[in-house]
Protein backbone atom coordinates (compact mmCIF):
# COMPACT_ATOMS: atom_id res chain seq x y z
CA UNK A 1 0.00 0.00 0.00
CA UNK A 2 1.37 3.41 -0.95
CA UNK A 3 1.79 6.16 1.71
CA UNK A 4 -1.06 8.13 0.13
CA UNK A 5 -3.38 5.12 0.16
CA UNK A 6 -2.38 4.36 3.76
CA UNK A 7 -3.28 7.89 4.84
CA UNK A 8 -6.54 7.70 2.91
CA UNK A 9 -7.51 4.40 4.52
CA UNK A 10 -6.57 5.59 8.01
CA UNK A 11 -8.42 8.88 7.70
CA UNK A 12 -11.52 7.30 6.18
CA UNK A 13 -11.69 4.51 8.75
CA UNK A 14 -11.20 7.02 11.59
CA UNK A 15 -14.23 9.02 10.47
CA UNK A 16 -16.36 6.03 9.55
CA UNK A 17 -15.75 4.42 12.94
CA UNK A 18 -17.60 7.31 14.57
CA UNK A 19 -20.18 7.60 11.80
CA UNK A 20 -21.17 3.96 12.11
CA UNK A 21 -21.28 4.24 15.91
CA UNK A 22 -24.45 6.23 15.25
CA UNK A 23 -26.59 3.24 14.28
CA UNK A 24 -28.42 4.88 11.35
CA UNK A 25 -25.12 6.19 9.93
CA UNK A 26 -24.42 3.02 7.98
CA UNK A 27 -27.82 3.17 6.28
CA UNK A 28 -27.46 6.91 5.51
CA UNK A 29 -24.12 6.31 3.81
CA UNK A 30 -25.42 3.40 1.76
CA UNK A 31 -28.47 5.38 0.61
CA UNK A 32 -26.33 8.37 -0.37
CA UNK A 33 -23.89 6.15 -2.23
CA UNK A 34 -26.77 4.58 -4.16
CA UNK A 35 -28.06 8.07 -5.02
CA UNK A 36 -24.58 9.02 -6.22
CA UNK A 37 -24.34 5.90 -8.36
CA UNK A 38 -27.64 6.78 -10.03
CA UNK A 39 -26.66 10.45 -10.59
CA UNK A 40 -22.93 10.25 -11.39
CA UNK A 41 -21.85 6.61 -11.76
CA UNK A 42 -18.23 7.53 -12.43
CA UNK A 43 -17.85 9.24 -9.04
CA UNK A 44 -19.39 6.25 -7.25
CA UNK A 45 -16.94 3.99 -9.06
CA UNK A 46 -14.10 6.32 -8.12
CA UNK A 47 -15.08 6.08 -4.44
CA UNK A 48 -15.14 2.29 -4.63
CA UNK A 49 -11.81 2.20 -6.45
CA UNK A 50 -10.19 4.46 -3.85
CA UNK A 51 -11.43 2.16 -1.10
CA UNK A 52 -10.13 -0.92 -2.92
CA UNK A 53 -6.72 0.67 -3.56
CA UNK A 54 -6.45 1.81 0.06
CA UNK A 55 -7.48 -1.54 1.47
CA UNK A 56 -10.53 0.03 3.14
CA UNK A 57 -14.13 -1.11 3.05
CA UNK A 58 -16.20 0.55 0.34
CA UNK A 59 -18.87 1.55 2.84
CA UNK A 60 -16.16 3.32 4.85
CA UNK A 61 -15.24 5.53 1.90
CA UNK A 62 -18.91 6.09 1.13
CA UNK A 63 -19.47 7.30 4.69
CA UNK A 64 -16.70 9.89 4.40
CA UNK A 65 -18.16 11.16 1.15
CA UNK A 66 -21.64 11.36 2.69
CA UNK A 67 -20.79 12.74 6.13
CA UNK A 68 -22.65 16.00 5.43
CA UNK A 69 -25.75 13.98 4.57
CA UNK A 70 -25.34 12.03 7.82
CA UNK A 71 -24.89 15.17 9.90
CA UNK A 72 -27.85 16.84 8.18
CA UNK A 73 -30.08 14.34 9.96
CA UNK A 74 -28.87 15.81 13.27
CA UNK A 75 -29.44 19.32 14.58
CA UNK A 76 -27.19 21.98 13.04
CA UNK A 77 -23.89 22.75 14.74
CA UNK A 78 -24.02 25.93 16.83
CA UNK A 79 -20.97 27.31 15.08
CA UNK A 80 -18.91 27.05 11.93
CA UNK A 81 -16.40 29.34 10.29
CA UNK A 82 -16.96 28.98 6.53
CA UNK A 83 -16.98 32.40 4.90
CA UNK A 84 -16.79 32.95 1.13
CA UNK A 85 -16.01 36.22 -0.64
CA UNK A 86 -15.91 36.41 -4.44
CA UNK A 87 -15.21 39.48 -6.57
CA UNK A 88 -16.21 38.90 -10.20
CA UNK A 89 -17.13 42.14 -11.95
CA UNK A 90 -17.54 42.18 -15.71
CA UNK A 91 -14.29 42.71 -17.57
CA UNK A 92 -11.99 41.80 -14.66
CA UNK A 93 -10.25 38.66 -13.55
CA UNK A 94 -12.17 37.09 -10.63
CA UNK A 95 -10.65 37.19 -7.15
CA UNK A 96 -11.96 34.68 -4.63
CA UNK A 97 -11.25 33.60 -1.06
CA UNK A 98 -12.77 31.27 1.50
CA UNK A 99 -12.10 30.35 5.11
CA UNK A 100 -12.82 26.80 6.22
CA UNK A 101 -13.92 25.43 9.61
CA UNK A 102 -10.97 23.08 9.73
CA UNK A 103 -9.60 21.21 12.75
CA UNK A 104 -5.91 21.92 13.34
CA UNK A 105 -5.20 18.23 14.04
CA UNK A 106 -6.30 17.42 10.48
CA UNK A 107 -4.36 20.12 8.63
CA UNK A 108 -1.56 17.65 7.69
CA UNK A 109 -4.17 15.45 5.99
CA UNK A 110 -5.76 18.15 3.83
CA UNK A 111 -5.47 17.27 0.18
CA UNK A 112 -4.55 19.56 -2.71
CA UNK A 113 -5.36 17.44 -5.73
CA UNK A 114 -4.92 17.86 -9.49
CA UNK A 115 -6.77 15.46 -11.77
CA UNK A 116 -7.86 14.98 -15.37
CA UNK A 117 -11.46 13.73 -15.30
CA UNK A 118 -11.66 13.66 -19.08
CA UNK A 119 -9.62 14.64 -22.10
CA UNK A 120 -9.09 18.38 -22.26
CA UNK A 121 -10.24 19.04 -18.67
CA UNK A 122 -7.97 19.58 -15.67
CA UNK A 123 -9.29 20.19 -12.16
CA UNK A 124 -7.36 21.49 -9.17
CA UNK A 125 -9.13 21.23 -5.84
CA UNK A 126 -8.88 21.16 -2.08
CA UNK A 127 -10.63 18.35 -0.25
CA UNK A 128 -10.05 15.66 2.37
CA UNK A 129 -8.95 12.09 1.80
CA UNK A 130 -12.00 10.08 0.81
CA UNK A 131 -14.16 13.06 -0.24
CA UNK A 132 -14.77 13.52 -3.97
CA UNK A 133 -14.26 17.28 -3.95
CA UNK A 134 -14.95 20.58 -2.29
CA UNK A 135 -13.31 23.87 -3.28
CA UNK A 136 -11.57 24.11 -6.64
CA UNK A 137 -11.11 25.47 -10.13
CA UNK A 138 -11.06 23.84 -13.55
CA UNK A 139 -9.18 24.52 -16.78
CA UNK A 140 -12.25 26.26 -18.25
CA UNK A 141 -11.76 28.95 -15.61
CA UNK A 142 -14.75 27.95 -13.49
CA UNK A 143 -14.32 27.84 -9.72
CA UNK A 144 -16.45 26.52 -6.85
CA UNK A 145 -16.65 27.52 -3.17
CA UNK A 146 -18.55 25.53 -0.56
CA UNK A 147 -20.63 26.57 2.48
CA UNK A 148 -22.84 24.23 4.50
CA UNK A 149 -26.43 25.30 5.16
CA UNK A 150 -29.26 23.98 7.33
CA UNK A 151 -32.90 23.75 6.25
CA UNK A 152 -35.98 22.27 7.89
CA UNK A 153 -36.35 19.99 4.85
CA UNK A 154 -32.96 18.33 5.47
CA UNK A 155 -33.46 14.66 6.28
CA UNK A 156 -31.97 11.19 6.52
CA UNK A 157 -33.23 10.29 3.03
CA UNK A 158 -29.70 9.82 1.74
CA UNK A 159 -29.47 12.17 -1.23
CA UNK A 160 -26.58 12.76 -3.61
CA UNK A 161 -23.53 13.82 -1.51
CA UNK A 162 -23.08 17.58 -1.81
CA UNK A 163 -19.29 17.17 -1.99
CA UNK A 164 -19.80 15.05 -5.10
CA UNK A 165 -22.01 17.75 -6.65
CA UNK A 166 -19.20 20.28 -6.23
CA UNK A 167 -16.78 17.85 -7.87
CA UNK A 168 -19.14 17.01 -10.75
CA UNK A 169 -19.55 20.71 -11.54
CA UNK A 170 -15.77 21.12 -11.67
CA UNK A 171 -15.46 18.04 -13.88
CA UNK A 172 -18.15 18.97 -16.38
CA UNK A 173 -19.20 22.63 -16.34
CA UNK A 174 -17.68 25.43 -18.40
CA UNK A 175 -20.21 28.13 -17.54
CA UNK A 176 -22.38 29.27 -14.65
CA UNK A 177 -25.45 28.19 -16.58
CA UNK A 178 -24.10 24.66 -17.02
CA UNK A 179 -23.29 24.49 -13.30
CA UNK A 180 -26.86 25.47 -12.42
CA UNK A 181 -28.23 22.86 -14.84
CA UNK A 182 -26.04 20.10 -13.36
CA UNK A 183 -26.83 20.99 -9.76
CA UNK A 184 -30.56 21.11 -10.44
CA UNK A 185 -30.57 17.46 -11.51
CA UNK A 186 -29.25 16.18 -8.18
CA UNK A 187 -31.67 15.03 -5.47
CA UNK A 188 -30.18 16.20 -2.17
CA UNK A 189 -30.97 15.50 1.47
CA UNK A 190 -28.53 18.06 2.91
CA UNK A 191 -28.44 21.79 2.19
CA UNK A 192 -25.35 23.55 0.85
CA UNK A 193 -24.33 26.69 -0.99
CA UNK A 194 -22.00 26.29 -3.96
CA UNK A 195 -20.68 29.66 -5.07
CA UNK A 196 -19.72 29.26 -8.73
CA UNK A 197 -17.49 31.84 -10.40
CA UNK A 198 -16.30 32.37 -13.96
CA UNK A 199 -14.82 35.39 -15.73
CA UNK A 200 -17.43 38.10 -15.32
CA UNK A 201 -20.16 35.89 -13.83
CA UNK A 202 -20.73 34.51 -10.34
CA UNK A 203 -23.62 33.31 -8.21
CA UNK A 204 -24.33 31.20 -5.14
CA UNK A 205 -26.34 28.06 -5.85
CA UNK A 206 -28.30 27.33 -2.69
CA UNK A 207 -29.21 23.63 -2.74
CA UNK A 208 -31.86 22.13 -0.46
CA UNK A 209 -34.35 19.27 -0.51
CA UNK A 210 -36.90 22.10 -0.78
CA UNK A 211 -35.40 23.27 -4.08
CA UNK A 212 -32.54 25.23 -5.61
CA UNK A 213 -32.11 29.00 -5.68
CA UNK A 214 -29.58 30.99 -7.68
CA UNK A 215 -28.41 34.04 -5.74
CA UNK A 216 -26.60 36.34 -8.21
CA UNK A 217 -23.71 38.64 -7.40
CA UNK A 218 -24.64 42.17 -6.44
CA UNK A 219 -24.27 45.05 -8.88
CA UNK A 220 -20.78 45.58 -7.51
CA UNK A 221 -19.76 42.03 -8.54
CA UNK A 222 -19.62 40.59 -5.00
CA UNK A 223 -21.34 37.31 -4.09
CA UNK A 224 -20.73 36.67 -0.37
CA UNK A 225 -21.81 33.67 1.67
CA UNK A 226 -21.58 32.25 5.17
CA UNK A 227 -23.88 29.67 6.84
CA UNK A 228 -27.40 30.97 6.25
CA UNK A 229 -29.70 31.09 3.22
CA UNK A 230 -29.80 34.34 1.26
CA UNK A 231 -32.75 33.43 -0.96
CA UNK A 232 -35.96 34.65 0.69
CA UNK A 233 -37.97 31.58 -0.28
CA UNK A 234 -35.52 28.99 1.00
CA UNK A 235 -34.57 31.29 3.86
CA UNK A 236 -38.06 30.83 5.31
CA UNK A 237 -37.00 27.27 6.15
CA UNK A 238 -33.51 28.15 7.44
CA UNK A 239 -32.73 26.44 10.76
CA UNK A 240 -29.16 27.54 11.45
CA UNK A 241 -28.46 27.73 15.16
CA UNK A 242 -29.30 31.05 16.86
CA UNK A 243 -25.87 30.75 18.49
CA UNK A 244 -24.14 30.83 15.12
CA UNK A 245 -22.04 33.84 14.12
CA UNK A 246 -23.11 33.50 10.48
CA UNK A 247 -24.96 36.88 10.35
CA UNK A 248 -22.00 38.57 12.05
CA UNK A 249 -19.54 37.03 9.61
CA UNK A 250 -21.68 37.99 6.62
CA UNK A 251 -21.82 41.60 7.85
CA UNK A 252 -18.04 41.55 8.33
CA UNK A 253 -17.49 40.37 4.74
CA UNK A 254 -19.65 43.21 3.46
CA UNK A 255 -17.76 45.73 5.58
CA UNK A 256 -14.25 44.74 4.39
CA UNK A 257 -14.94 43.83 0.76
CA UNK A 258 -13.93 47.17 -0.75
CA UNK A 259 -10.37 46.82 0.61
CA UNK A 260 -9.66 43.48 -1.11
CA UNK A 261 -9.67 43.90 -4.93
CA UNK A 262 -6.29 43.99 -6.63
CA UNK A 263 -4.29 42.61 -3.70
CA UNK A 264 -1.92 39.66 -3.74
CA UNK A 265 -3.37 36.55 -2.04
CA UNK A 266 -1.56 37.02 1.29
CA UNK A 267 -2.57 40.67 1.48
CA UNK A 268 -6.09 39.74 0.44
CA UNK A 269 -6.29 37.37 3.41
CA UNK A 270 -5.22 40.15 5.77
CA UNK A 271 -7.79 42.48 4.25
CA UNK A 272 -10.46 39.82 4.78
CA UNK A 273 -9.74 40.00 8.51
CA UNK A 274 -9.85 43.80 8.48
CA UNK A 275 -9.09 45.84 11.59
CA UNK A 276 -9.76 43.00 14.09
CA UNK A 277 -6.98 40.93 12.50
CA UNK A 278 -6.82 37.40 13.97
CA UNK A 279 -9.81 38.23 16.18
CA UNK A 280 -12.10 38.86 13.20
CA UNK A 281 -15.40 36.99 13.21
CA UNK A 282 -14.24 35.09 10.12
CA UNK A 283 -11.32 33.55 12.05
CA UNK A 284 -11.01 30.62 14.43
CA UNK A 285 -9.61 32.65 17.34
CA UNK A 286 -11.88 32.54 20.34
CA UNK A 287 -13.43 35.90 21.07
CA UNK A 288 -12.43 37.59 24.31
CA UNK A 289 -14.46 36.31 27.23
CA UNK A 290 -16.23 33.67 25.15
CA UNK A 291 -16.30 30.07 26.38
CA UNK A 292 -14.38 27.45 24.41
CA UNK A 293 -16.40 26.15 21.45
CA UNK A 294 -17.25 22.54 20.78
CA UNK A 295 -15.55 20.83 17.85
CA UNK A 296 -17.86 19.32 15.24
CA UNK A 297 -17.33 15.88 16.77
CA UNK A 298 -18.04 17.08 20.31
CA UNK A 299 -21.24 18.69 19.09
CA UNK A 300 -22.16 15.46 17.29
CA UNK A 301 -21.46 13.43 20.45
CA UNK A 302 -23.64 15.79 22.49
CA UNK A 303 -26.51 15.53 20.00
CA UNK A 304 -26.19 11.74 19.88
CA UNK A 305 -26.26 11.55 23.69
CA UNK A 306 -29.46 13.59 23.77
CA UNK A 307 -30.96 11.12 21.30
CA UNK A 308 -29.93 8.11 23.38
CA UNK A 309 -27.16 6.94 21.03
CA UNK A 310 -23.46 6.38 21.59
CA UNK A 311 -20.46 7.65 19.66
CA UNK A 312 -16.95 6.30 20.15
CA UNK A 313 -14.24 8.71 21.20
CA UNK A 314 -11.19 9.69 19.18
CA UNK A 315 -9.71 12.43 17.05
CA UNK A 316 -12.12 14.98 15.59
CA UNK A 317 -13.37 14.06 12.12
CA UNK A 318 -13.10 16.37 9.14
CA UNK A 319 -15.49 19.29 9.05
CA UNK A 320 -18.73 19.13 7.16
Amino acid sequence: MSPVHAICASAAEDVAERVFALRPGRDFAERSHAALRAWAPGLAEESDACADAAGAERRTMAAVGARTEILAACRPDPEGECSTAVFAPAGRRPETMQTWDWHDSLVPDGLLHELTPREGRTVKLFTEFGAAGKIGVNSAGLGVHFNILSHQADSDAGGVPVHAIARHILDEADTLGQAVELASTARVSASTSLTVVTAGAAASLELSPAGIAVVPAGEDGWPLHTHHFLDAGLGAGDVHSPESSTPERFAHLRAVRSARPGLAPAERAKALCGGPGPNASTGLSRRSGAPPRLTHEQALVARAARQGRTVSSGTSPPSR
